[in-house]
Order: structure tokens, then C-alpha cells, then sequence
């Protein structure tokens, strides 16, 4: 006999999701949070419940995502935010958000009352009890965990096993080998308890990794060097402006088209690849006070809150002014104005080449005074992760052990009968952009503890 029907790792907004669906189809549940509080990332984020329109603009601006979850996502999306209302929690009129759709909920509501349906369901759900690793077997799966009050390691059976334990960007030595950044240099801005404990012991038990391990999803800070952030400017201090900016390094140059992909998350990915994972961010102030944040802010508000909080934003009538400035923070004058001259001609009439490219807000810098920001690149989560099908099954390989060799090889073997993935731990919905953390988390966490307790009934019954 199973301990309980399904296992859930990870109390974030996948795993509460998962836990509660579950619980509603049937199952008796476990829910293992690793850390001492319930809500993940979803406790520090703004509860923005976004994502595309369409299939098409899936495909449009995000051609290498796995196209098959990404629909999933923009397809549940309203179920979701419909289920969620079901509970009593207050969902946000839909409305445009960016380039896409999105409702707003209260993290704390989501959080409190998810998990206080779950206790009245009868699920039980432990803190401080992280996954090592699991073995499935006769239809059923045993998941050994780590309980760190005591030290001690338990095996659990259940019919079925959910990851969702948040992805790896907690994990210097996985973020290093992966995302191929230094963890000293890129701030984590995000909880400190997702350090790849899924993906770890999936690759161990032969199961397959997907093929863009190497992406994550952030945004840039107003750099403070590497004192650490309080926990609220996470937000407050991110610079979301990027792809109306012209972002240099420190030699002074462009290193990217900083409009690539569905927002900052590209160029903030290509941030933390130069030197030491900083550079500035400039605009005019033309762009300052009319372009808007994600939360309808004007960009100028970011700078205002930076500059507030004593950080390094910098202001000046003239181009060459700045470059003065920026000359006397390391950022050598005749580089940075050449780049900057450079891209005014490119962008004002087309008659220049541009390198990198900017294939959209095209806009030179033009109306004084003009910013900028000192910015460093911060990681929310990992985009790469675990291999699963159209039911979240975790996908397996036969053959050899080798990581490289899996992540290479293009037969698929069967998935897990029973060990499902959800939310960030699966991997490659936001490859090259962004599909929205939340409803990828509330989407494919409601699926997997469906089909999760399907799969776990269904063997009990037999």
C-alpha cells in the first residue's frame, strides 16, 4: 500500500496548484515544501497572471519554445484564473498586459487560501522536506526526502510523483554549468530554495533534460554592487525598460539587439555573459516619460526609485556630458560616444548599419536630459529544465547515462508511467522570451495534479 496517492514537491504556486487538483480528483496528498513557508517565487512576485494572446504569437515571438506546453499554457489560461476565482480568491479583470493578457491576484490570498483548502481536504503538508531522489516501480514510486529539522532521510511511497520544485537558479554550481554565467556576479531574485533537486533526480533516474539549459528568465537591477537586495526590491529596483534602452558593457558597446525576444529577458540574459554581468541602460528623457513598466509606471519612476535608494543613475544635458560621467565610472568616453553616435545614425534613417541589430523601438537618442542606469543582471528562474509530454509525464531515455549524450539524442523512449513535472521545472516553454512564470506555473500545475491523480486512482482500483 501506497502512503498517499500522490506526492507533491514544491509548495510554490506549481505545487500548490498541483497539490489542491489532486486533492479535488481524489487523491490523498503530500505536499513536501523544501523551504519554511508555502509560495515560492509566487511570494515575491506582483501575482501578474500573464501570458500571450494566441498560438500565433507563440510562434512568432518565441519559434523555439516547445509549442505544444506553450499552447497548453495560453489555452488554460482563463481556466485557471476561473478555477482560482472558484476558490475565493480575487482574480483581476483580464486586460492587456505588454505584448499579451493578464489578471492580477494577491500572492499572500493565493497562497493562504490554497493551502487552507488543502488542510481541509485532509492533505498533509510538510516543511522543510526536500527531494533527493525516486525510484518508480510496480506502479508505484517511492520518493526518498530530506527532512532538515532532523537530518533525517525518508522514502515515501505514493501512485504518483509531481515535481515542481521551482527550477535551479538557487544552485551556484548548476547555474555555472548550465546557464554558463558565474552565480558570484548575477543576482538571484528569487527564492533561495530552488537548487535543481527535480532536474537532479530526474537525470539520475535516466530521465531527460530539455535542450535550452542554458536560458533563464529575469530582469535587470539598479546595480548595487553585491550587497545583497531587501526581498521587496525584487521589484522595485528592476529596470524593465531595457528593449527601449541602449544597453552598453563596460568597454562602452552595445552587446545585443535589446529588443529581442518579448521584453527585457533576452537582454537581461546577455547581461549576465559580459564583464562581471553589468552594464547601463540609456534613455532620453523623452523615452523616460513616455514609454510605461509592466505595472503602468513610467520608465522615469524606475529611475526615481534607484536614484532614491542611492544607486547609480546618472543624468546630463548633452551625450557627451553622460559619456564625461560614465568615463569617470570606468566606461571609456571615446567608445561610449562612438556608440552612441553610431546608433543615433543607424536608428534615424536607416542609412547606417547597426551592429547588433534593433529590429524594434528603433528611437535615437534625442530629447535631454538623458539616464543612465548602472544595471546587473538578475535571474528569477531557470527556462530549461525537464523533458515531459502533453500530460506532463516526465519524459525518459534508454541507453546511455551521460547528461550531454541524452540532452543530444532525439529518440525518446517512454515517459514515467507516474512522475509528472510542473511549472518552471519543465523546461523550454520560454525558450528565447518569455511565456509568463505564473500562468505556466497555475496552468501546467493544475494538469499534472489531474492526471497525476488519474494515474495514481487508476493503479489503486486495479
Amino acid at each position: 500500500m501506497s502512503d498517499y496517492d500522490v506526492i507533491v514537491c514544491g509548495g510554490g504556486m506549481a505545487g500548490l496548484a498541483a497539490a489542491l487538483t489532486a486533492a479535488e480528483h481524489g487523491a490523498t496528498v503530500l505536499l513536501a515544501e523544501k523551504g519554511d513557508a508555502l509560495g515560492g517565487s509566487l511570494a515575491l512576485s506582483g501575482g501578474l497572471l500573464w501570458t500571450l494572446d494566441t498560438a500565433a504569437e507563440l510562434q512568432r515571438r518565441l519559434p523555439r519554445a516547445d509549442h505544444r506546453l506553450g499552447r497548453l499554457v495560453i489555452d488554460g489560461l482563463d481556466h485557471g484564473a476561473s478555477w482560482l476565482r472558484s476558490l475565493g480568491v480575487k482574480v483581476g479583470p483580464k486586460s492587456q498586459a505588454m505584448i499579451g493578457r493578464g489578471s492580477r491576484v494577491d500572492p499572500r490570498e493565493v497562497i493562504d487560501r490554497v493551502s487552507a483548502l488543502l488542510l481541509e481536504a485532509g492533505a498533509r503538508v510538510s516543511y522543510q522536506l526536500g527531494l533527493i531522489d525516486f525510484a518508480e516501480s510496480a506502479g508505484q514510486v517511492s520518493a526518498t526526502l530530506l527532512d532538515a529539522k532532523s537530518g533525517s532521510v525518508d522514502s515515501i511511497t505514493a501512485g504518483s510523483l509531481i515535481i515542481a520544485t521551482g527550477g535551479f537558479q538557487g544552485n551556484s554550481e548548476l547555474v555555472c554549468r548550465y546557464l554558463g554565467v558565474s552565480a558570484h556576479d548575477v543576482t538571484l531574485r528569487a527564492n533561495p530554495w530552488s537548487t535543481g533537486d527535480g532536474l537532479l533526480a530526474v537525470l539520475r533516474q535516466g530521465g531527460m533534460a530539455t535542450a535550452a539549459l542554458h536560458q533563464f528568465y529575469g530582469h535587470a537591477l539598479a546595480d548595487r554592487g553585491h550587497v545583497p537586495y531587501h526581498v521587496e526590491e525584487y521589484r522595485t529596483l528592476a529596470q524593465y525598460y531595457g528593449a527601449h534602452a541602449v544597453a552598453v558593457n563596460l568597454a562602452g558597446h552595445r552587446f545585443t539587439d535589446e529588443s529581442a525576444g518579448t521584453g527585457e529577458e533576452n537582454l537581461n540574459m546577455a547581461l549576465a555573459r559580459q564583464p562581471d554581468a553589468v552594464g547601463y541602460y540609456i534613455v532620453d528623457d523623452r523615452t523616460a516619460r513616455s514609454e510605461r513598466l509592466p505595472g503602468g509606471d513610467l520608465v522615469i519612476a524606475a529611475l526615481e526609485r534607484a536614484r532614491l535608494s542611492g544607486l547609480d543613475v546618472i543624468s546630463a544635458e548633452t551625450l557627451p556630458q553622460l559619456s564625461d560621467a560614465l568615463d569617470l565610472r570606468g566606461v571609456p568616453k571615446t567608445a561610449l560616444m562612438q556608440t552612441l553616435t553610431e546608433f543615433n545614425a543607424g536608428v534615424k534613417d536607416g542609412s547606417a548599419a547597426l551592429y547588433p541589430p534593433r529590429m524594434s523601438h528603433r528611437v535615437e537618442l534625442s530629447q535631454p536630459p538623458y539616464h543612465a542606469t548602472r544595471v546587473r543582471a538578475a535571474i528569477t528562474f531557470t527556462t530549461g529544465g525537464i523533458a515531459v509530454d502533453e500530460s506532463l509525464r516526465v519524459v525518459r531515455l534508454s541507453g546511455s547515462s551521460s547528461i550531454t549524450q541524452r540532452m543530444a539524442t532525439e529518440g525518446r523512449a517512454a515517459a514515467f508511467s507516474n512522475v509528472f513535472a510542473a511549472g518552471v521545472d519543465v523546461g523550454d516553454v520560454s525558450t528565447d522570451g518569455y511565456l509568463g512564470g505564473l500562468a505556466t506555473s497555475l496552468v501546467t500545475g493544475r494538469s499534472a495534479g489531474r492526471h497525476a491523480a488519474l494515474a495514481a486512482l487508476a493503479v489503486s482500483n486495479v
